[in-house]
């Protein structure tokens, strides 16, 4: 079985993104005669690229901080992170898309929390204790 050539997937999928519907098509079926070629579906295509997306270390609350004071500490974070960015639109999304998966999922990666910390331009308490 052939590998999967990633950059012409790449462009297939981006000319599947067109107005046109002929070529939207078109660039569909070079995608699906790639797929077969590499003896590939759809779903192991796409179940290939969510343990990637899904892998992100998760922060774990150390043990001597309360769930709430966690909460708070996090909270904060946004707080100063906003204040700290003003209007500029890209950190202030950011931030945002931060803040929407906190209130959602209840967590955030470890990677996610340092970068929120450093915009906020606080220090976590773990990392000074």
């Amino acid at each position: 079985m052939p590998d999967l050539n990633r950059e012409r997937l790449a462009r297939c999928l981006e000319l599947a993104m067109t107005d046109s519907d002929g070529e939207a098509v078109a660039a569909i079926r070079a995608v699906k005669r790639l797929l077969t070629a590499s003896g590939l579906t759809w779903e192991a295509l796409l179940v290939g690229l969510a343990p990637r997306v899904a892998s992100a270390p998760r922060l774990e609350r150390p043990k001597w901080v309360s769930r709430r004071q966690f909460s708070d500490l996090v909270d904060e974070m946004f707080e100063d992170a906003y204040a700290n960015i003003g209007q500029r639109s890209k950190r202030v999304e950011f931030v945002a898309s931060l803040e929407a998966q906190w209130d959602e999922r209840g967590s955030l990666s470890i990677r996610q929390v340092e970068v929120l910390a450093d915009i906020a331009g606080t220090s976590l308490p773990w990392e000074s204790a």
